[in-house]
């Protein structure tokens, strides 16, 4: 049994005897294997392997594995548990060099254990402002700030990414754009790219709708390259570029079937019905394309037993709704509403409220999502709350700040209405 330990010493013991350490070239390759949970590619791995040998096993594809037992592995296991990360929060791997390769690895490697520790207190912080025991969550806040004003300018900006989704999780979408923003300056290319898709979704919410189809201009690869088309999709949704929505829409949901991403398939799928919608909303024509779509993303839920979302189910009873089937459209929206309560999802809440005005007229509907948009910080949204509103109750005031909000999005359309609101 090969056992190794690397957080604050570097050790190897075999059957509990401690062994002597390797020349640098074969310690640094025990290193690296040991602190993997997956196989990796080593170069140029030295041949005087000794008492170690036993333990290397190359795969066909070239990889290399090292079976042992080692504490690194266990603390990325332990992702979850704080007070076990607080413990082994020693430095990997101390007083060790080599190459320029492996030592720019060692720093990455460094940063990612210790990253681990930082967003488990995050997470630990969002979960201590639920219970407004908000003097503690602000010390692990403050803890995590200090720790990334120590860092390297590039693991200081994928720190930056934290705080802002530790921001975002608690609504604070202005704060978490910014602090986005500051990161996007501090990155490498390569995560630069990924990380510009969050920050398109955040600056979509603020409706600085143009701003993150620039964002979005050079989409990354990988995974990341659906989620970016949709939130173009998305962005272009809300500016009422429909033609230009859809092709968005379809080319993220190919890149959704392409990598198997069953979430990203149904949100292509209910983006592309919104899109459908509205064209029949302001074109006059009836809504089966729309029907159709909406339709697919429930079939992709079924398929992956699981709920339709709320926001899908919103949009279809707003479809069915201007299709003629009122009651069944009512009883679709109400359950959208409550399954959105249910999951604190902002925004299916206030598009299921949207809906509800649509089919009833209800004041208080378009009322009630106005509040919601503007507690969520939704701003497209906030700003289609806003118009219903003013033209139901009258209110100049309204009016003049939906026309704001239709100049600051660029929504050619709703900036006239809101003209017309005013007379």
């Amino acid at each position: 049994m090969l056992s190794v330990c690397l957080l604050g010493t570097l050790e190897f013991r075999i059957d509990d005897v401690v062994m002597p350490l390797p020349a640098p070239d074969l310690l640094c390759c025990l290193v690296r294997l040991s602190s993997s949970d997956v196989p990796i590619v080593i170069k140029n791995l030295p041949t005087e392997r000794g008492v170690f040998a036993p333990y290397f096993e190359q795969l066909p594809s070239g990889l290399w594995r090292l079976e042992c037992a080692s504490d690194v592995l266990a603390y990325r296991a332990a992702a979850d548990d704080l007070r076990l990360l607080h413990q082994l929060k020693a430095e990997f791997a101390p007083n060790l060099t080599g190459s320029a390769d492996f030592n720019d690895w060692l720093a990455r490697e460094r940063f990612a254990l210790r990253r681990i520790f930082l967003v488990a207190l995050l997470e630990n912080a969002v979960g201590l402002e639920e219970t407004a025991r908000f003097d503690e969550a602000q010390k692990n806040l403050e803890y995590v700030q200090r720790e990334q004003s120590s860092l390297e300018l590039r693991f200081a900006g994928l720190l930056g990414l934290d705080i802002a989704k530790f921001h975002w999780q608690r609504g604070r979408i202005e704060q978490s754009v910014q602090l986005m923003a500051q990161a996007l300056a501090l990155l490498e290319p390569s995560a630069k790219l990924e990380a510009s898709v969050n920050y398109a979704a955040g600056l979509v919410r603020l409706g600085q709708l143009n701003a993150a189809l620039i964002a979005l201009e050079s989409l990354p690869s990988g995974e990341s390259r659906g989620w970016g088309l949709l939130h173009r999709a998305n962005a272009l949704c809300y500016l009422e570029r429909y033609p230009e929505c859809l092709e968005a829409a379809e080319a993220a949901y190919t890149e959704a079937k392409q990598a198997g991403d069953g979430s990203l398939a149904m949100s292509a799928r209910t983006v592309a019905g919104e899109a459908l919608l509205q064209l029949a909303i302001v074109g006059s024509t009836e809504p089966k394309e729309a029907a159709i779509s909406l339709g697919q993303a429930i079939g992709i839920s079924e398929v992956l037993s699981e709920d339709a979302s709320a926001l899908t189910l919103a949009v279809l009873a707003h479809t069915h709704a201007i299709w003629g089937a009122k009651q069944k459209a009512l009883e679709m929206a109400e359950r959208a509403y409550k399954r959105a309560r249910a999951a604190k999802d902002s925004t299916a809440t206030i598009r299921a409220l949207l809906a509800l005005f649509a089919m009833t007229n209800i004041g208080s509907f378009a009322r009630n999502a106005l509040t919601e948009a503007q507690a969520a910080t939704h701003k497209p949204l906030e700003l289609r709350a806003l118009l219903l509103v003013a033209a139901k109750d009258k209110d100049a005031g309204l009016a003049a700040l939906a026309l704001e909000l239709a100049r600051d999005q660029g929504v050619v359309r709703l900036e006239a209405q809101a003209r017309a609101l005013l007379g």
